[in-house]
């Protein structure tokens, strides 16, 4: 460690240590600590960005390409540091009196390791092949960067694309009809059809090989091929979702629909309108994905076995249930809202207060009960939803107790009134099952549901209402239940 004393600007001292390379090239270790009249002291590591040392006759010392590329390896065993292994290769960049094999093998790192700077490199590099491929391999865009006279070479072009397909987007125009090319940009990325020429999109087996490796290019095709049976068939067997790119005719084939629906069942939103009239399209799709059953028709969302089978797959789909269905007593047994509600347990217990009137419970509060039951937090929770309201209010005010002996909660649903949506109300078992919280002295959070962003309706709740519910009673038993008073949670 070197001390050197100095005043100007206002530095007492800096002292140096400096690890040297063995062949004293670079520093590649070391520090710089500078202190100030003041008593301040700051420190710079050597290797870090804006504090290098390089020999001034670094470029004469290595001679070739070999001799750079052992020279680099070593640095890296010494423990040289990116940034001054990247210092290193700057000055070769830069340096025209390097040797010329070596300057390429350090421009060549340079591009592999960040195409981007094939854009600063004069224009000898930007035409050369293997510098230009190195960027390519790490970024299709490498290749606007290339001279014109590599994008119009339909070998590099060729090798190009087999290593990036969207490189096919910078080659000359001329090249974009060479089907040849454009199959090989194929064979590495079929989305590259969409820089093929206006005439290779209308060819069969070049729109085949797009489609066969990525149905979604379907997109880019001619409209010859979008009502093209076996060709959307392969593309949609792909990737469901290419159907919105197909014709109506295709959209309206059962076959094409089943096969899309097979591979991706939010393919249903864009079959026609009379498949989505079809018991068997349905049933299939909620099979899969009860949520599917909002894409149904409205005649089908009535059929009661077709909601069974939607909400036995995702409780959730009792949403888009209709004809009274959100209701229904089957129906609700489905979605798993009474499950187990063992006595015995010792679990937390969440008891539910929500809307029910005229026998039923209201869909909001329907759809909140189903959310709560199935969200990852209130997984180890035994969630009890009465079945029948206060058909022996005994068992509510049972279920209260055995909460607040296993340390549970109440969760009250307070939805806004009907049609007006002025004001939050309780419906009339709810004031009881107030009453009855307050006798057992159990932790009670009130939601409160929100309204639309035109103030007219009352919102759905969705589940990041949930995820606000939740947030809200893990902190009150993170924090030790030690708060006893009623929680309002406005959503």
């Amino acid at each position: 460690m070197e001390t050197y004393g100095s005043t100007w600007g206002g530095m007492k001292a800096c002292e140096y240590e400096m690890i040297f390379d063995t062949k004293f090239i670079v520093i590649i270790g070391g520090r710089v600590v500078k202190k100030k009249l003041s008593g301040e002291e700051s420190t710079a590591t050597y290797g870090d960005k804006g504090l290098n040392y390089l020999n001034a006759a670094l470029t004469a010392r290595i001679t070739d390409g070999d001799s750079y590329t052992s020279t680099m390896s070593r640095l890296k065993r010494e423990g040289a540091t990116d940034e001054t292994i990247h210092s290193i290769q700057r000055v070769f960049q830069k340096d025209n009196r390097a040797e010329h094999t070596a300057r390429f093998k350090a421009i060549l790192d340079i591009v592999s390791g960040d195409w981007t700077e094939l854009r600063y490199l004069d224009s000898v590099w930007q035409d050369n092949r293997e510098i230009v491929m190195a960027a390519v391999s790490c970024n299709a865009h490498a290749l606007y960067y290339a001279s014109d006279k590599l994008k119009d070479d339909e070998d590099f072009i060729t090798a190009a694309v087999m290593e990036n397909g969207s490189a096919l987007n910078y080659a000359s125009e001329n090249l974009k009809d060479q089907k040849e090319v454009v199959l090989a940009a194929l064979s590495n990325d079929g989305s590259a059809l969409k820089f093929a020429s206006s005439n290779l999109k209308d060819d069969r087996e070049v729109v085949m090989a797009a489609v066969s490796d990525y149905g979604d290019s379907l997109e880019f095709a001619s409209d010859n091929f979008k009502n093209d049976e076996d060709i959307v068939k392969i593309a949609v067997s792909h990737y469901g979702l290419a159907l919105k790119f197909a014709f109506n005719g295709m959209k309206n084939n059962k076959g094409v629909a089943m096969t899309a629906i097979n591979n991706d069942v939010s393919a249903l939103e864009h079959v026609s309108d009379g498949l989505k009239n079809d018991e068997e399209i349905i049933k299939a799709a909620v099979k899969k994905s009860g949520i599917s059953l909002q894409f149904a028709s409205k005649e089908l969302r009535r059929h009661k076995d077709i909601v069974m089978l939607a909400v036995k797959n995702d409780a959730r789909s009792i949403k888009h249930a209709l004809g009274g269905l959100n209701q229904d007593q089957d129906c609700l047994e489905a979605t798993g809202l009474w499950g187990d509600n063992n006595d015995d347990s010792i679990a937390r217990r969440i008891i539910i207060s929500a809307n029910f009137s005229n026998e039923k419970y209201s869909p909001h509060a329907t759809m909140f009960s189903v959310l709560l039951k199935i969200h990852p937090y209130f997984q180890d929770f035994i969630v009890h939803l009465d079945k029948h309201v206060h058909e022996e209010e005994s068992n509510f005010e049972r279920q209260l107790q055995l909460g607040k002996d296993t340390n549970g909660i109440m969760i009250q649903v307070t939805e806004l009134d009907h049609p007006s949506t002025r004001n939050h109300v309780l419906s009339d078992n709810q004031k009881v099952e107030s009453e009855m919280a307050s006798k057992v002295d159990i932790k009670v959070f009130k939601v409160f549901q929100g309204k639309s962003r035109n103030k007219r309706w009352a919102k759905d709740f969705e589940e990041r209402h949930l995820d606000a519910v939740a947030k809200q009673v893990k902190c009150w038993y993170d924090n030790g239940c030690l708060d006893g008073d009623d929680c309002n949670i406005n959503l």
